[in-house]
C-alpha cells in the first residue's frame, strides 16, 4: 500500500474554487530531513527579560521553568523522541558551576553593561540534574548549546569583538559529569549569533573555526564511542556566505556535523504589518534564497556537514504579542518545515517551546498553541525523504511532499494563504501508483479566527483531556476515488493513502538501478574531489609558512620543519577519515539501492522512493 497525506492551513473563509492540478514525482528524492526534523527550544531567559513594554517570558526560563508540570512532560512525551536545543542569547554567558576553572557563579541580573542587558548567570548540577530528569523520563533528544566567550576578552580596538581561544575547561569538566551521570546528549553547540558581525558579541572566523576543533577533540576524547558520541554543531548564527564558507575551509573535513543557522524572516515583533506578512506569499518566498544559499555552501565547502535551523522564531524580541502565538502564525511555521525541507535542511528548531508569545506551549498555563500542533502532526506524519511537489496555480497555495513516515506512503501538505478562494484539487498518478483510499487532517481556526489560540481537527476543537494528556488526532476517511486521479476540496490540513497495482516492473527497475547507483557514485566522486582540494589548499599553505621560516636561524628552522611535518600528518589523518567515511556512505548508500530494486523486482511495485 502507498499512503499519501494532504494538508493545508486556511483562513476557513469561504469563497470560489478553483480546480488544481497537483503533480508529485516520487521516483525519487530531492531531499532528506533527520527523523527528527522537528525541533523546539528551551532558553536562558530569565523573567525580566522585556521587550516593547511587555515581559512575555514569566518563569519560563531554564532556571526557573516548572519541570515538574504534567502538560509540559506530556506535550514532549508526545512526540515520542522530540528534539530539544539548549540554548539562545545568554547561552555565552552562562557558567556552569562544576569543576575547578569556575569557583563562584550566581544568576542572571539586569546589568546596561552586559551582553543582553544582563550579567552572568549560573548552571548549578543540581538544576543540570533535573533538567536531566525531565529529559530522561521524556525521551527528549538535547543538544546543548556551550558558551564560546568562555576565556576570551573583549577587543580595545574593534567594539564588539572577542579576541583568544576559547577556554574549554569548564565545558570540558560539564561533559565529563553528564558521562559520570549517564545523560545523553544527541549534539553540543558552540557560542550562539557569534559569526559574521555578530548579534551582541562575535569572533573571527579562523579563531571560531579552530576553536571548532577543539571541540571535536574534546567531544572524541570524552565520548569514545562512535555510536553515541554528540555531534558538534555551530556557528548558530545568522547566514553570511563569506564567514560561512570560510568557517567550513578553515575547520575542515569531519569536524562539523552541523551547520546551523538562525531565522527570524518575519521581522521585529513590534511590526504592526506582521499579521499581512504571515499571509503573504511573496514575504515568505524571499527566504528561500537563503536556505538554497546555505545548501550550496555545504555542497562546496562541507559536504560533511548537514545544514539545520538551529532557531526560528518567526518575528525576533520574543514574537508578536497577537500573532505568533494563534492559528495564523502556522502559515508561515508550516511553510518553513517544507520550504527548509525542499532545500536539505536536517533539523528546523522552533523558538521555543516554553517562552516569549512565539511558544508552542502557552508561557504560563503550558496548554499548547495552535503551532504545536502542527508540529506533532508534522512529526508523525512526514517521513524523512523529500519529494518534488508541484501545481498549475496561484502562489497563495502551497503544496510540499514527503514519503509517509511509518510505512510505505506519501504525505502532501497544502496551505491555503487565500482568504477569498478555496481550491478543488485534483492529485495525479505518480510512479504508476494509483489512489484508492485515504486519510486526512484538517486545521482549521475556532470561529474562523486566524488570531484564534484554538485549532479544530477537522471540526473539533484540539483541547487536553481530563488528565492533562494530548488528544487524540484522528483522520477524517473520505471516500475511496478513481484509479486516476483524486479531487479534493482544500482549505484545510488533510491526509490520505492509497493502494498500489501491480505492474511488469523488470526494466523500469534496472533503468532506476542504474540511475541510483550513478547518482550515489557521482555524489561520491564530487565528495573526493571536495576533500582532496581541502587536502591541497592545507599542504600549500603548511609549506608557505615553512617557507617563511627557511631564512630564519638553525634552531628556529628545525622547529618549523618539525611542525610542518606534524601538520602533514595531522592532515593525511583527517583526509584518511574523511575518504573512508565517504566510501563507506557510498556502498551504504549502494546496498540500499540493490536492496529496494530485489523489493520492486518482488512486489511488482513501480520504482518510487517512498516503498
Amino acid at each position: 500500500m502507498v499512503c499519501g497525506i494532504f494538508a493545508s492551513v486556511s483562513n476557513g473563509e469561504e469563497g470560489r474554487r478553483a480546480r488544481v492540478d497537483v503533480k508529485i514525482e516520487a521516483e525519487t528524492s530531492i531531499a532528506k530531513t533527520d527523523d527528527n526534523f522537528i525541533c523546539a527550544t528551551l532558553d536562558w531567559w530569565p523573567s525580566d527579560k522585556c521587550d516593547y513594554g511587555q515581559c512575555p517570558w514569566a518563569n519560563s526560563g531554564l532556571n526557573n521553568l516548572d519541570l515538574s508540570n504534567t502538560i509540559l512532560r506530556n506535550a514532549i512525551k508526545a512526540f515520542g523522541e522530540m528534539r530539544i536545543r539548549v540554548g539562545g542569547s545568554l547561552q555565552d554567558q552562562v557558567l556552569y558551576k562544576v569543576g575547578k576553572s569556575v569557583k563562584e557563579c550566581s544568576d542572571f541580573k539586569r546589568n546596561d553593561d552586559g551582553l543582553f542587558g544582563f550579567t552572568q548567570g549560573c548552571l548549578q548540577m543540581k538544576r543540570w540534574d533535573q533538567l536531566h530528569s525531565l529529559f530522561n523520563q521524556t525521551g527528549a533528544k538535547v543538544t546543548f548549546g556551550l558558551n564560546a566567550l568562555f576565556g576570551r576578552k573583549k577587543s580595545k580596538t574593534d567594539e564588539g569583538l572577542w579576541i583568544g581561544d576559547w577556554n574549554a575547561q569548564n565545558s570540558y569538566d560539564l561533559m565529563k559529569y553528564s558521562i559520570e551521570k549517564g545523560y545523553k546528549i544527541d549534539s553540543y553547540e558552540l557560542g550562539n549569533e557569534l559569526c559574521s558581525s555578530g548579534v551582541s558579541a562575535r569572533v573571527e572566523v579562523k579563531q571560531y573555526a579552530k576553536d571548532m576543533k577543539k571541540l571535536k577533540r574534546a567531544v572524541e576524547k570524552l565520548y569514545q564511542d562512535e555510536k553515541t558520541q554528540p555531534k558538534v554543531l555551530g556557528p548558530a548564527g545568522f547566514y553570511d556566505e563569506k564567514w560561512f564558507n570560510e568557517f567550513l575551509l578553515h575547520s575542515g573535513p569531519d569536524v562539523v556535523d552541523g551547520l546551523t543557522h538562525h531565522i527570524y524572516n518575519l521581522g521585529a515583533g513590534v511590526d504592526k504589518t506582521l499579521i499581512d506578512k504571515i499571509q503573504d506569499p511573496f514575504f515568505l518566498s524571499q527566504v528561500a534564497q537563503t536556505y538554497k544559499d546555505m545548501s550550496n555552501t555545504i555542497d562546496r565547502f562541507g559536504p560533511w556537514a548537514g545544514a539545520w535551523v538551529g532557531e526560528a522564531g518567526g518575528a525576533y524580541n520574543s514574537g508578536g504579542k497577537d500573532v505568533s502565538h494563534t492559528f495564523a502564525n502556522g502559515f508561515w511555521y508550516i511553510d518553513q518545515l517544507g520550504m527548509t525541507s525542499v532545500y536539505n535542511h536536517k533539523v528546523f528548531c522552533r523558538q521555543a517551546l516554553v517562552g516569549g508569545n512565539y511558544a508552542l506551549l502557552n508561557t504560563t498555563s503550558y496548554i499548547p498553541n495552535p503551532d504545536y500542533y502542527g508540529a506533532l502532526l508534522w512529526h508523525r506524519l512526514m517521513g524523512s525523504r523529500v519529494l518534488r511537489a508541484s501545481h498549475n496555480t496561484t502562489p497563495y497555495l502551497r503544496v510540499y511532499a514527503h514519503c509517509a513516515r511509518k510505512h510505505s506512503g506519501v504525505t502532501l501538505v497544502v496551505i491555503n494563504l487565500s482568504n477569498t478562494e478555496s481550491y478543488e484539487m485534483y492529485i495525479e498518478e505518480y510512479a504508476r501508483v494509483s489512489l484508492r483510499k485515504r486519510e486526512e487532517y484538517h486545521l482549521t481556526p475556532m470561529d474562523g479566527d486566524i488570531q484564534s489560540d484554538v485549532v479544530l481537527l477537522n471540526g473539533k476543537a484540539l483541547r487536553l483531556t481530563e488528565t492533562e494528556d494530548i488528544p487524540k488526532m484522528k483522520p477524517n476517511f473520505p471516500q475511496p476515488c478513481s484509479d486516476h486521479s483524486r479531487s479534493n476540496h482544500i482549505d484545510d490540513f488533510s491526509r490520505g493513502s492509497r493502494h498500489a497495482k501491480s505492474v511488469s516492473m523488470g526494466p523500469a527497475v534496472d533503468q532506476w538501478k542504474e540511475t541510483e547507483i550513478g547518482k550515489a557514485k557521482k555524489k561520491y566522486e564530487k565528495l573526493s574531489e571536495k576533500i582532496m582540494s581541502w587536502e591541497d589548499y592545507k599542504r600549500k599553505k603548511a609549506k608557505r609558512k615553512l617557507h617563511r621560516t627557511e631564512r630564519g636561524v638553525e634552531r628556529t628552522k628545525l622547529k618549523a620543519l618539525q611542525k610542518f611535518k606534524d601538520e602533514n600528518e595531522r592532515i593525511e589523518i583527517i583526509v584518511a577519515s574523511a575518504r573512508a567515511h565517504a566510501y563507506e556512505s557510498r556502498v551504504k548508500e549502494e546496498l540500499k539501492v540493490k536492496e529496494k530494486a530485489n523489493l520492486m523486482r518482488t512486489t511488482g511495485r513501480s520504482p518510487s522512493t517512498c516503498l
